[in-house]
């Protein structure tokens, strides 16, 4: 069912049912700022030790000045850069851009809303579908200026990392590379190469030496389910290659500005900066783009 409510002096619009409950903050980005389990109370959206108050943030705003917490849509790039005659903002246009809901009726067991993407004149369209035990995403993305666009996309979750967490990608298919890797204490050169022991590095690291990096995975044929189990509690992303033919993992163990927390950030695009994806097909004048993926909350075993 939906619902609706203020915080801090901002609308929210939110999904819930028994087993789970959805918030997002539309004039934000259209930034979810709650994802809870409600079986066993694990939030699933990671916010900086010393929240930061909610602010309308302007185009072009650094990331790290931005409120750190929640989960973030990156178009049309994750990382700054300039292509062509375009100028891409830090981690894209609608993470600061307010977003439009539609439609109404809180019967509804969807959530829709859109945004105009400045810099490529283009408009997203997401809408959150409830299931049972999830969330289904599905997007459409619309290119209103007279030239292609190359629009690359980057969902852009920020999750608790905690000591214990485990991730977990299917065994076999995955092909890898590593984007960035920085250990403050110098010792990347003993870091294992890309994939899920570079993984397992990061989410092992003692205390007192931080490190963090990120990596792309390019998706298998099929249907493809990684999980993020917090001591029991898990959180599964189901990605098909056909929607989603890249996935980012990003790690901090208090490696970036002594933050813990990782994503996994289904793309269309195994790089965070546009300017890079020379594989990635332009989007003609007019057409339109759709892709979809779900992810799905399984409590601890210790409430069932």
């Amino acid at each position: 069912m939906r619902f609706s409510g203020t915080r801090d002096g901002f609308a929210i619009a939110g999904l819930r049912n028994r087993n789970l409950e959805l918030c997002v903050v539309p004039e934000l980005g259209g930034r979810i700022v709650s994802l809870t389990n409600r079986q066993d109370q694990t939030q699933w959206c990671w916010q900086s030790a010393v929240p930061r108050p909610w602010r309308s943030l302007a185009r072009g705003t650094p990331f790290d000045q931005g409120a750190l917490a929640g989960y973030d849509e990156c178009i049309p790039t994750v990382a700054a850069c300039r292509y062509g005659p375009t100028l891409y903002a830090d981690h894209g246009d609608a993470w600061t851009s307010a977003w439009q809901v539609t439609g109404a009726g809180v019967e509804q067991p969807h959530l829709t809303m859109k945004v105009n993407l400045e810099s490529v004149s283009s408009t997203l369209e997401r809408t959150i579908h409830l299931l049972p035990d999830g969330l289904k995403f599905e997007y459409r993305l619309l290119n209103v200026s007279p030239r292609p666009q190359r629009i690359l996309w980057a969902f852009h979750p920020l999750i608790p990392l905690e000591p214990g967490t485990q991730l977990q990608f299917p065994q076999r298919g995955w092909q890898w590379r590593t984007e960035s890797i920085e250990a403050p204490g110098g010792d990347t050169a003993h870091a294992p190469e890309a994939g899920p022991g570079l993984i397992d590095w990061l989410l092992e690291r003692p205390a007192g030496a931080p490190a963090c990096a990120k990596l792309f995975a390019r998706t298998p044929p099929g249907l493809n389910r990684i999980t993020i189990d917090r001591n029991g509690s898990k959180l599964h992303v189901s990605v098909e290659q056909q929607h989603i033919p890249w996935v980012g993992v990003w790690v901090s163990a208090g490696g970036w500005h002594g933050h813990h927390h990782l994503a996994i950030e289904p793309s269309n695009a195994g790089y965070d900066a546009v300017s890079a994806a020379s594989d990635l097909p332009l989007l003609a004048p007019t057409a339109t783009r759709s892709w979809a993926f779900e992810m799905h909350l399984e409590p601890s075993q210790e409430v069932l």
